[in-house]
């Protein structure tokens, strides 16, 4: 019980040396308490110099995430603006299409003026059959 009062041993020879003995400064055996003080001496550096690098670590993981991000967000812009620029190259085949099917179909019915035409000069009237 002694060694576990918040004054000082030294103050302690002081208090009981009037009715006590003298309680030697450095004990023989160290006891739990005083191990537990010699323990968290050495502990608490280490155990700030841990939380330093681990907010460091944090702080990286978190930047790196942001970077990261911020990648991903430019390279989904980029995409956006390739797509709309193929849509737009798509719209401009699909309307020179629509305008080669229209004279395809108009350069056909032509033709098949064009036959009937000379089939009809070709053949005899009445007949059918050739000149």
């Amino acid at each position: 019980m002694l060694f576990n009062s918040p004054l000082p041993i030294r103050r302690l020879q002081v208090i009981f040396r009037t009715t006590f003995v003298s309680v030697d400064s450095y004990p023989a055996t160290p006891d739990a308490s005083t191990s537990a003080l010699e323990q968290a001496a050495y502990a608490a550096p280490l155990i700030l110099l841990a939380q330093t690098r681990q907010a460091d670590r944090d702080k990286a993981h978190s930047d790196a995430d942001a970077r990261h991000r911020e990648d991903l967000a430019k390279a989904s812009e980029e995409r956006q603006l390739i797509a709309a620029n193929q849509t737009e190259l798509l719209l401009g085949l699909l309307q020179q299409n629509t305008q080669l099917t229209e004279l395809t179909k108009q350069m056909s019915e032509h033709i098949e003026a064009l036959t009937l035409e000379w089939n009809k000069k070709l053949t005899k009237p009445g007949t059918g059959t050739q000149v």
